[in-house]
């Protein structure tokens, strides 16, 4: 396992290496390195180059010699591909012999050399480090890249709220919604927040870090503007913002970056993408989504005992349909308190932010205090103005608001089966929308266990299943804790998909009314869709949730540290994975055949709810409404970047409608 302190370790070699000269060793680092298992701490060749970015980003940065990258990078130029895996820097003799092998090979030295400014990830990510240095802020680099320590993450997030603060909130997230605008990162009501690499030939760029930014505005919605010279204040704080972001190193300048992943790139991969959600992203959802919700709570059967409740919930429904009168899809509308609280009673007492109470334990993205304006409709701020969010993300605050006093006027289990039912029933309207042959709840016997399939269609050749969970990220993920992503990945995305595959092999075995002997089984192509309420950012991505899929699904995760959480955690989810991997072997059918695990993570998909019911909205079919973007990538990890490129592109017209304003009412 790769460990922070082998960046100093391997500049250590290096620079006795340049010291004592050896003669090369006539064996390649290939040769020299190699280890054999079951010997502990063994480096798989993609955390060797994980070290050699590492080195890029500390040369970049000023810390070490640029030879020093040289040198890992022509090392790991020689190591095979095959999933051998090589001795740990402990080893100092045979690294040594390696990076002689390497100083005698002038021409493999020469092959990669640090870039010209702007030419990839890992000079941004050293140039933002060494801006933030250059402040006064400490960043430490070692062999798993840029380290900022908590006391550090907070005194940036402190300036950058400072200075929104003079600012004056409400003109900061004008401004913020002034850049989405004039950038054209508004598609069809939804802002475009996606991970853009960079074109070919072009300067990479860090982005502005929307979601923290936007976060950091609503805290001081309240204040008033004081700053002498506020242009001069918002540029510092996007500047610092957009050095501190890019310093997490989670963006991608490179759209094949991640599209390939081995196992040891899991827990990386799955980290990054939550780092990029907490910086970058925030929760949104197309406001017709609103009234096929409604319509699904209205359709429910609802436990006993929970009359006011659903009144409560209907009358909430209500109230947003005239709310959509003050909404835009760009910008902030102020309305009068008096107003807000004499039209929209149920919002004001269920939606409505505290003044000078949002996002109050809310700086450092990564704090442990994770934002909560995302479950307001209304904001107070100074004098007699409510304030309301662009119409993508105030949908999404009704729906968290909604589902919020669901939870909390039910009890546990009665407010988990509300949740769940309306999600499939949600699922089940939306499919409606095109056929009429949809299975809700089908409940089939697979030996002495009975199970359920949530909602699936059958089409002719074509079949379609949809698995829904109301699991939602903890406040502990989000906070930047891996282990808690990794139990919520679990508890949401993995058992969705063992579910689902589960589900794929006992329709294959004849075992449900979706198919019985005398069809075709083998001809009948399944796409398999795991739905959440809301979006758990780009792991949910169809590319990289795929490649995710594939890295992990044939090996197990075990803790370094032996810590009793972690491996509990780590437990649970190879547990699942033993599971799927049964599963998927006995659906290869012959004997000792190997299933092609990217074709079947093709038809694989993990939605939220509200991404869902776009695509079944604008679909012309059932089967268009998924397949309009089963091909089609453009690295953004991002629903709604991709779908308003496929859009700009002409790529959707076969299988979608043309988009249309969404409203919140039909």
């Amino acid at each position: 396992m790769l460990k922070k302190s082998d960046l100093e370790t391997f500049v250590g070699l290096v620079r006795r290496a340049e010291r004592q000269p050896a003669p090369s060793p006539e064996a390649s680092p290939d040769t020299v390195l190699r280890g054999v298992p079951p010997s502990e701490g063994l480096l798989h060749r993609n955390e060797l180059a994980w070290l050699r970015r590492s080195l890029k980003v500390a040369s970049v940065a000023g810390d070490i010699p640029e030879l020093a990258h040289r040198v890992l990078n022509s090392i790991v130029q020689e190591l095979s591909s095959e999933g051998f895996s090589y001795l740990p820097l402990k080893h100092s003799k045979a690294w040594l012999d390696a990076v002689a092998w390497a100083l005698a090979n002038p021409a493999a030295l020469a092959s990669d050399h640090l870039p010209h400014p702007g030419e990839d990830r890992q000079w941004v990510v050293g140039r933002a480090c060494y801006a933030l240095r250059s402040r006064g802020y400490r960043v430490d680099i070692g062999g798993l890249g840029p380290d900022i320590d908590d006391e550090t993450r907070t005194r940036i997030a402190r300036q950058v709220d400072s200075l929104f603060a003079q600012i004056g909130g409400i003109d900061a997230a004008q401004q913020l919604c002034r850049i989405v605008r004039e950038s054209g990162k508004v598609h069809d009501g939804m802002w475009l927040l996606g991970n853009v690499p960079t074109h070919i030939g072009q300067q990479s760029q860090p982005a502005v870090p929307f979601g923290w930014l936007l976060s950091i505005a609503l805290r001081n919605i309240h204040a008033l503007p004081s700053a002498r010279d506020p242009a001069n204040a918002w540029q510092a704080a996007v500047d610092l913002a957009i050095d501190f972001a890019a310093s997490m190193d989670c963006q991608r300048y490179n759209q094949f970056d991640g599209v390939f992943l081995d196992a040891p790139d899991f827990l990386p991969a799955l980290s990054e993408s939550l780092i990029w959600r907490e910086l970058f992203t925030l929760n949104q959802v197309p406001p017709s989504l609103l009234p096929t919700l409604r319509d699904a709570f209205l359709k429910i059967e609802w436990p006993d005992g929970t009359d006011v409740l659903q009144r409560n919930v209907d009358g909430l429904f209500r109230e947003l349909d005239r709310v959509r009168q003050y909404v835009t899809d760009e910008r902030l509308t102020a309305i009068p308190r008096a107003l807000a609280r004499r039209h929209f009673p149920l919002l004001w007492m269920h939606a409505c932010a505290p003044k000078g109470g949002v996002n109050d334990g809310y700086l450092d993205p990564f704090g442990g205090n994770p934002r909560d304006h995302e479950r307001y409709v209304f904001f107070q701020a100074d004098g007699d103005r409510v304030i309301v969010l662009p119409s993508s993300l105030t949908a999404a605050a009704a729906c968290e608001a909604i589902f919020r006093l669901v939870w909390s006027k039910a009890d546990r289990g009665a407010a988990e089966r509300i949740a769940s039912d309306t999600i499939e029933k949600a699922v089940a309207i939306g499919c409606r929308a095109h056929t009429d042959r949809v299975h809700e709840g089908l409940v089939y016997q697979e030996g002495k266990t009975q199970l359920e399939i949530d909602v699936a269609v059958r089409d002719g050749q074509h079949l379609v299943l949809f698995e829904a969970k109301s699991k939602s990220l903890t406040a502990n993920a989000r906070s930047g804790d891996t282990m808690a992503f990794l139990l919520d990945y679990t508890n949401s995305f993995v058992a969705l998909l063992r579910q689902l595959i589960r589900h794929e092999r006992n329709i294959k075995g004849g075992l449900t009314p979706l198919a019985r002997s005398e069809d075709a089984i083998d001809a009948v192509r399944i796409t398999k869709v795991a739905v959440s309420p809301l979006c758990f950012g780009p792991s949910s991505d169809h590319v990289l949730a795929g490649s995710l899929f594939r890295a992990i699904v044939r090996a197990r995760l075990h803790s370094a540290t032996g810590n009793g959480v972690h491996v509990k955690t780590l437990d649970a989810f190879n547990k699942k994975l033993d599971q799927i991997t049964r599963d998927l072997e006995r659906l290869a059918h012959e004997e000792g055949a190997q299933l092609d695990l990217f074709r079947y993570s093709i038809d694989l998909f993990w939605l939220d709810l509200g991404q869902l019911l776009y695509a079944l909205r604008r679909g012309r079919s059932l089967l268009d409404a998924l397949s309009a973007l089963r091909h089609i990538t453009y690295g953004t990890q991002d629903f709604w970047t991709e779908a308003a490129f496929a859009d700009r592109g002409g790529l959707t017209m076969r299988h979608w409608h043309p988009r249309s304003r969404d409203e919140f009412t039909r």
